[in-house]
């Protein structure tokens, strides 16, 4: 990963972190009661939406792996040009919904180089829901196993990876996948069918 991308998404994860430290314990009432924090939390988001700005024009294969890129670009367009008119309760919703998402995903991508799985990938597993994906995710890196969670729900086609997107229902959104490289596949897909044997009945499959 160019040192460029990975000083964007390190402020990214810096500014989303910020984020979450400051509202910790908040409720709604109290978030919007407090306008020295809500200001706070407006700055850091105009940041991260810059900085993903800044990392789609200069490394938008690295973009694409970063949840909902665009739409958080667009988020702070809109909290920029449309200070007057700010919905405190859908800044709010980001926030608790939103961000922790964010900040973990760019966590795992500033943790695994993105290099090492742009030129041969393999989807070893398709979930429903982040929280899943990012649990296999986790569990194939406790076994030694580099792993990438993507949200492929923006598109069914991840610029500059070569993934088996045909053995997969990535027509059905939303959909979470967790690549590995290639020359890992065999192990990753043991783990993947070990922990799926070992999972309660009637969780995803």
């Amino acid at each position: 990963m160019q040192l460029e991308a990975r000083k964007l998404l390190d402020d990214v994860k810096r500014a989303g972190e910020f984020i979450l430290t400051a509202t910790e314990g908040f409720t709604l009432d109290r978030y919007c009661e407090d306008e020295l924090v809500r200001c706070a939390v407006e700055r850091k988001f105009e940041i991260i939406g810059e900085a993903l700005g800044r990392l789609l024009r200069v490394a938008p294969d690295v973009a694409e792996l970063v949840s909902d890129a665009r739409k958080i670009v667009a988020f702070r367009n809109t909290i920029i040009h449309a200070y007057d008119g700010i919905d405190d309760e859908i800044v709010w919703d980001v926030v608790q919904a939103k961000l922790p998402v964010l900040v973990s995903g760019v966590t795992d991508l500033l943790a695994v180089e993105v290099d090492d799985l742009s030129d041969e990938a393999v989807i070893v597993h398709r979930c429903d829901d982040w929280a899943t994906a990012d649990l296999l995710t986790r569990v194939l890196r406790d076994e030694g196993v580099q792993a990438v969670t993507v949200n492929a729900s923006p598109s069914p086609r991840i610029t500059g990876m070569v993934i088996l997107l045909d053995r997969f229902d990535i027509a059905r959104w939303p959909a979470f996948i967790v690549i590995v490289p290639a020359s890992l596949a065999e192990r990753a897909q043991e783990i993947v069918r070990d922990w799926l044997a070992a999972k309660p009945q009637g969780d995803e499959e």
